[in-house]
């Protein structure tokens, strides 16, 4: 059964802003087309053209055509002109990623001087150069659709699927294969695969997606790229707000507690989005801010607190009312057994008094903003700053009676970016960009380990099938994860058929990792304190992780996209190159540092283990050929096919779990723990595709195709040690899949 869920929602928008923004590769796309005389349908050489309130334009070449590169996605208005001609302007113009709009005029002889022809632009319903399967989604259809969140917006495209923790899979990859870029800049967590940051949708220019193959500039992703371009000022004062409300309701009240009445306010949303000049139109700004709140759909009985729980407590009275509930007929002893309680609890919760208590709450804050400056006509600078902090819980059935005893998680991210961006000539430029992204996560129930409202951890020994009544999670878990980026691009019309992009890009990242449990403190001779006194353990023991990793990445692609009447042409390649910096045990049979399992080991002190006990690993690359062809059949109809090489590293959650391999002598098989010499993660894609418009207003789009996948990462073969019966596993690379199908848009 489901909760249903019912929203409201209301829109004031104040001021709609134009919005300009100069990008680099994998941001921008371009204009070209050829103007010629109406009469005699001979190219005009030297025609003016430009884009209105923009700095971008050029002049046509001895054929009549004419080409603006690095141009953001949105609405454009071009205008030509020439010496004995009528001026033409086209308005309305639609630019879109990686694509190319083609905009063609034919110029009459000049009658009335200052005359203008205005014509509206109408996008094609097939995109010709198209060679995969993406999706480009504007300013104006993400507003009106009734969505908050980007993962909202992917998952309404075909082939994607979202599972129960949120995670999106497109055509059958794992989530942690989705890549995220915001602005040229990837935006995805090394250490799992998710987004460090939330774009809100009033902030989004154009998201594209990519569900099939994609070009060589692409990398570190196998199955698919979300790739987000945020607004920019515009050259007037524009202000966007958004707020909406809502709740759940079912009438199933024993599954989902405290839904049979709707809280219209159980969630709420809004958002501010504020841009335009700063004391020019040179300098313009661009802030969105979203606040979101939720009580949850799913919630439990407060019966009890994490204390241990005296009977008169609770249950005063209660042995009137079920006076043979205890053997003999004896009355209940002043304080019970947790086996007592729980099966008392469980036979007649009805006689306790409690509250509903939210179980998976969360409140959420984000911040998009954006700084550019129009330094001269060629040269843009840009700063991005992204900040998204969350506070939740996940639900957990064992608390249902206890909820105060689960734990509450934190995650903050940022992202900070500059960009240079210069053009050199109207057919080359470069963007060179600067970048730093952090995530930190952590969770517990009381921030200080030493919190004195800690109670044992065998109060939550519980009978089977029974719901926790005493004690809280003990478990403390925090995480840093740090990206520096360092990126170049540079493209070039180095014919009028021939785009040619290059780039290097370097990141180097650093992880923290740090888990344990709270324990009972215990005396010199390792007697359990009374009463209980919360303690942790030292990193030496199972109980207690902590490591710090810095590995490094830098990759290289080269892509030409060659555009012809008959066909279009995408074609490049990449190579990448890791190196985890990590270490592997010399000795497989005897992994753990602190506590050695052979004789001679554990005679040698921890200095001169730590001399020869470890492995340095050696680093991993890879070459990705990329292969795309468009073949327009018809004005109206384009067939395309695809193919590539994709590579990606293993999240580094595989690289270094439990780096210490904390085996102990007990007789068991340990792990799995990480192998930083896992290699990367490899697809081999092939795409075939029809975009077809069938009437004015009806357009399909049907996709077919292959994915080989190999070097999963799973657990691996077990591994033994000195000691009989002890025994542990890594993480490795042995999962192989394929996928195939068919999606239909």
């Amino acid at each position: 059964m489901k909760a249903n869920y019912c929203y409201l929602s209301f829109r004031l928008i104040l001021i709609l802003a134009f919005v300009f923004n100069a990008a680099i590769a994998g941001t921008s796309g371009k204009i070209a087309g050829i103007i010629s005389d109406a009469s005699t349908g001979e190219p005009l050489i030297g025609c003016n053209v430009i884009l209105k309130e923009t700095y971008m334009g050029g002049a046509t070449g001895l054929d009549g055509s004419f080409i603006i590169l690095n141009v953001p996605p949105g609405e454009y208005t071009l205008e030509a002109n020439m010496i004995g001609y009528t001026s033409s302007r086209v308005t309305g113009i639609v630019v879109a990623i990686d694509l190319t709009t083609d905009i063609n005029l034919e110029l009459q002889n000049e009658l009335l001087e200052g005359e203008v022809v205005v014509v509206t632009y109408e996008k094609p319903k097939v995109q010709r150069d198209r060679t995969s399967s993406q999706v480009h989604l504007g300013e104006e259809l993400i507003r009106d659709l009734p969505v908050e969140e980007v993962s909202e917006l992917i998952e309404l495209q075909s082939g994607i699927t979202k599972d129960a923790g949120g995670g999106l899979h497109i055509r059958g990859g794992r989530s942690r294969e989705v890549v995220y870029w915001v602005d040229g800049v990837p935006v995805s967590d090394g250490y799992d695969g998710s987004s460090i940051v939330e774009v809100d949708k009033n902030a989004i220019q154009e998201l594209q997606l990519v569900s099939g193959t994609f070009n060589a500039e692409y990398g570190q992703a196998m199955s698919g790229i979300i790739n987000i371009v945020t607004r920019t000022g515009g050259e007037k004062l524009g202000v966007t707000i958004d707020a909406s409300s809502g709740g759940w309701y079912s009438t199933t009240d024993d599954i989902f507690l405290g839904v049979d009445e709707l809280d219209p306010f159980a969630t709420q949303n809004i958002s501010l989005s504020l841009g335009g000049p700063i004391l020019s139109k040179k300098l313009r700004f661009y802030f969105s801010g979203r606040s979101y709140r939720s009580d949850g759909h799913l919630r439990g009985y407060h019966y009890v607190d994490p204390a241990p729980l005296s009977l008169t407590d609770t249950l005063t009275g209660l042995q009137l009312e079920i006076p043979n509930f205890w053997p003999n007929s004896e009355a209940p002893p002043e304080i019970i057994s947790i086996d007592s309680l729980a099966s008392l609890i469980n036979n007649i919760p009805d006689y306790l008094d409690s509250d509903i208590y939210p179980m998976n709450s969360q409140v959420k804050y984000s911040i998009n903003s954006k700084l550019s400056y129009n330094l001269t006509p060629t040269i843009n600078l840009h700063m991005n700053y992204l900040v998204t902090t969350r506070e939740y819980q996940d639900y957990d059935h064992f608390y249902r009676w206890n909820p105060t005893g689960i734990l509450n998680r934190y995650d903050e991210g940022q992202n900070v970016s500059f960009t240079f961006n210069q053009s050199l000539s109207p057919e080359t430029y470069y963007a060179l960009k600067l970048g730093n992204s952090i995530s930190h996560y952590h969770h517990n129930t009381y921030s200080d380990p030493l919190d004195d409202r800690y109670v044992d951890p065998q109060l939550l020994e519980m009978p089977p099938y029974s719901f926790g009544l005493f004690g809280v999670n003990t478990s403390h878990f925090e995480r840093n994860t740090e990206m520096k980026l360092a990126k170049f691009d540079f493209t070039s019309q180095i014919h009028p058929k021939h785009l040619l992009q290059f780039g290097l890009e370097y990141r180097l990242h650093s992880l923290d990792r740090e888990d344990f449990s709270i324990v009972a403190r215990v005396d010199s001779n390792n007697i359990q304190i009374e009463p209980f006194q919360p303690d942790t353990l030292s990193i030496e023991t199972p109980a207690h992780s902590y490591y710090h990793e810095a590995p490094e990445e830098f990759s290289v692609y080269l892509q030409d996209k060659l555009e012809y009447d008959d066909f279009v042409i995408n074609v490049g390649v990449r190579w990448d190159w890791f190196h985890s910096h990590g270490v592997l045990p010399s000795d497989p049979a005897d992994p753990p540092i602190f506590n050695p399992l052979k004789p001679e080991h554990a005679d040698m002190t921890l200095e001169e283990r730590q001399e020869i006990w470890y492995t340095d690993v050696g680093s991993k690359s890879s070459f990705s050929p990329r292969l795309g062809l468009a073949f327009p059949i018809t004005d109206q109809g384009v067939i395309h096919f695809s193919y590539g090489h994709f590579f990606q590293i293993p999240s580094f959650e595989y690289l270094y779990t439990d780096r210490g391999y904390k085996i102990t002598t007990s007789d068991g098989t340990f792990g799995p723990y990480g192998n930083p010499d896992l290699n990367p993660k490899r697809t081999t894609k092939y795409e075939l595709g029809l975009q077809q418009q069938i009437t004015s207003s009806l357009n399909v789009d049907v996709v077919m195709f292959y994915q080989d996948i190999r070097d999963w990462v799973s657990t691996g073969v077990v591994i033994p040690t000195y000691l009989p019966g002890v025994n542990y596993v890594n993480f490795t690379n042995k999962d192989y899949a394929n996928s195939r199908g068919i999606t239909l848009s």
